[in-house]
């Protein structure tokens, strides 16, 4: 963490500043990652305090809010230069800051939403964003207040001290200040000219229907539950011994049991004892199980078929448990304070060791106990990750088709554009079957931990696709070529920051945080692809003039437009 909060200080610092060295910003990069670091401890401290559980996965909740936090950093940054120099620069900042502060409200608050609907590890998230909000507009609006206020006097970004002498810069400096050698601007306008003609559309389309189709198929392949070998790091001795057995000793494992509750029935009775045993035989006549120890099988030797009192059959059963070798069946019977059965105990062993067989086996001997005539239950602690797998599904369906319909439901509200809000929501299912897709082909397991870092995709899709889609219907005319203009650079920023923050953690060994650095670097790609290509065809081909949106209301002083058109539009 300390060598990955290093690099991104310096990158941020670095991504802020500019070829003119008066509009160089490198102390927002840096306090936008402080204001990160704050919101992670402040959510941190006060979740801890409210004695809210907490677990080692919490660890990567920083790299998440540090990503978030860059992002809108960017945005507001990238408003700021776009806006018109004017004798009123503390209005010209008001301008800068009423462009982004719906796009960032919007964001912020999906996000936590998003997030909100997970568990214990996205509470932590959600919190933390909660706080990076109230931080951003309030104590970094006002660093950034101040940096602005010294790009506008002409000190020198670092050493505030000192002015700025224009005359000192070179002409290749003057020469890259021109916008038209902006690198995102030119990565825009050609994306505008490769993008807007209607055949290359078609192919875009064409291109987005193959995609989603190969995600969708990988994704129904994706296999399911928790492999216990991948929860120890790769090198441990743990996951090495688990390996071994099921290679060398996969034909016999450790034991199972079943119990058989026997309060409503009489041992004694020697049909009641044939159904026992038939039953014994029966859960352990699978491929899956064999019959291990059973009390009841070497009672029955010399007794079979006899029929006792009650008082008998306690005294021959006893004078049984008291001799060797019976001894160790004690602990197998458990009597009521009246000297009753109460419940019987059968002990199987586990054959076919593997993931893959822990649930034939569950639905195997569930089954036989539920079909027969007595009352128990069966279980192995393989049956543990059986029940987790099977509301694993369930659980996720639930929670990104919940996180959508709440993403769907703020974008309505924030961008009341039917066709707009819809794109969003289907832009956001694509980013997300397109990460289950990714993380099935490179065989990752449905699991709790995989189930964790796709309800965190719902919260980092929602970033790309809300800004492209907001600075798309708050156009008037050009609207394609405009939303790219602005975006491309907050978006390739955000991906680039967000990439090198986890980038370090793909040294851990762990399945874990191998998971979760997976996810992003696939949510970072696919939002890529949707914020720049995918969703700008699909808002300029089918979202009518019409959807036009303001993003605030002027005052009737206040000039038609705040905004620099160094583009030429």
């Amino acid at each position: 963490m300390p060598w990955t909060s290093l690099v991104l200080v310096v990158f941020c610092m670095f991504a802020c500043s500019s070829f003119q060295v008066v509009k160089s910003q490198p102390f927002i990069g840096f306090f936008a990652m402080f204001n990160a670091t704050m919101a992670t401890i402040a959510s941190t401290s006060l979740l801890i305090y409210l004695q809210y559980p907490f677990l080692p996965l919490v660890f990567i909740m920083p790299f998440l809010v540090v990503s978030i936090g860059t992002d809108n950093m960017f945005l507001m940054l990238k408003s700021w230069r776009m806006t018109k120099k004017s004798s009123n620069e503390e209005q010209r900042y008001i301008y800068a800051l009423t462009e982004s502060a719906a796009s960032l409200f919007l964001t912020s608050l999906t996000d936590g939403l998003s997030f909100a609907i997970g568990r214990v590890f996205c509470t932590y998230c959600a919190m933390a964003i909660l706080f990076m909000f109230i931080f951003q507009v309030t104590f970094f609006n006002a660093v950034m207040s101040l940096c602005c206020r010294r790009e506008v006097s002409g000190r020198h970004p670092v050493f505030c001290c000192y002015d700025t002498a224009p005359s000192n810069e070179t002409k290749i400096m003057k020469q890259h200040s021109d916008p038209s050698f902006d690198f995102a601007s030119i990565v825009a306008k050609y994306l505008f000219k490769i993008l807007n003609p209607w055949p290359s559309r078609i192919g875009v389309f064409c291109i987005f229907i193959v995609y989603l189709f190969t995600a969708i198929h990988y994704a129904i392949g994706l296999p399911l539950g928790l492999d216990l070998k991948l929860l120890a790091p790769d090198d441990s001795y743990v996951s090495k011994e688990l390996e071994a057995q099921e290679r060398l000793f996969a034909d016999y494992g450790g034991f199972c049991f079943a119990l058989v509750r026997a309060e409503n029935i009489s041992i004694r009775d020697p049909i009641v004892r044939r159904d026992l045993m038939r039953l014994y035989h029966d859960l352990g006549g699978s491929e899956y199980s064999s019959p291990a120890e059973f009390w009841l099988q070497p009672f029955e030797k010399s007794r079979r078929g006899k029929k006792y009192s009650e008082s008998e059959f306690s005294d021959e059963l006893h004078t049984f448990l008291a001799k060797e070798p019976h001894l160790k069946f004690r602990n197998d019977i458990r009597f009521t304070m009246t000297g009753k059965i109460e419940a019987i105990k059968m002990m199987f062993r586990v054959r076919r060791l593997g993931k893959d067989n822990d649930a034939p086996r569950a639905e195997y001997m569930r089954r036989i106990m539920e079909t027969s005539e007595f009352s128990g239950f069966v279980y192995d602690t393989s049956f543990l990750l059986v029940d987790q797998q099977m509301t694993t599904v369930y659980n996720v369906i639930i929670d990104v088709v919940s996180a959508i319909l709440t993403m769907l439901s703020i974008c309505v509200l924030m961008v009341p554009r039917p066709v707009s809000a819809m794109c969003i929501a289907f832009a956001i299912l694509s980013v997300n079957i397109g990460v289950i897709g990714a993380l099935a082909a490179t065989n990752t397991r449905l699991d709790i931990i995989s189930m964790i870092t796709i309800v965190m995709s719902v919260g980092f899709s929602v970033d790309y696709v809300t800004h492209t889609t907001f600075h798309f219907v708050i156009q008037r005319d050009n609207r394609l070529e405009k939303c790219l203009l602005v975006m491309t650079e907050p978006i390739l920023q955000s991906a680039l920051s967000t990439a090198i923050g986890v980038s370090l953690l793909s040294f851990v060994h762990s399945y874990i945080v191998r998971t979760f650095v997976n996810t992003v670097f696939f949510v970072v790609g696919l939002g890529i692809l949707h914020g720049l290509i995918f969703l700008p065809v699909l808002l300029d081909t089918i979202v009518p003039d019409s959807e036009y949106m303001v993003a605030y209301e002027p005052h009737q002083d206040e000039e038609e437009s705040h905004y620099e058109d160094p583009y030429g539009l």
